[in-house]
């Protein structure tokens, strides 16, 4: 057992060394995410909706990999306003100027690209 721990961890290191994210690209990515997550921000203020705009997964963590990239990004409603509200319709309604795919799930989620 402590052999293929020892072989796992290997490969683990040898992929990562296999991905390098120049620093030119990583700051351009994370300026690219904080316009997305400043305009989101804006939409919602605009909706006039309580809520607060995140990056999770591997934007988040800054873990991404260059040209297979996508940014997960979470809004977070305040429950003493919303406890009793269809977020998904919320989100949706403060979405529409953007080009947004609808995804149906026990929580709806939305796609788009922004600046490519």
């Amino acid at each position: 057992m402590a052999t293929n721990k020892l072989v796992y961890n290997q490969v683990l290191t040898d992929v990562r060394a296999t991905i390098v994210i120049s620093t030119k690209i990583y700051q351009q990515t994370e300026q690219k995410i904080a316009g997305v997550i400043a305009e989101l921000q804006q939409l919602l203020k605009k909706a006039k909706v309580d809520a607060i705009v995140c990056v999770a997964g591997s934007a988040g963590k800054g873990t991404y990999i260059p040209d297979d990239f996508d940014a997960d990004i979470f809004v977070r409603f305040s429950y003493a306003r919303y406890k009793d509200s269809d977020l998904s319709e919320l989100l949706a309604r403060a979405l529409t100027s953007w080009k947004v795919k609808r995804i149906h799930g026990s929580r709806d989620y939305f796609q788009f690209k922004k600046e490519g």
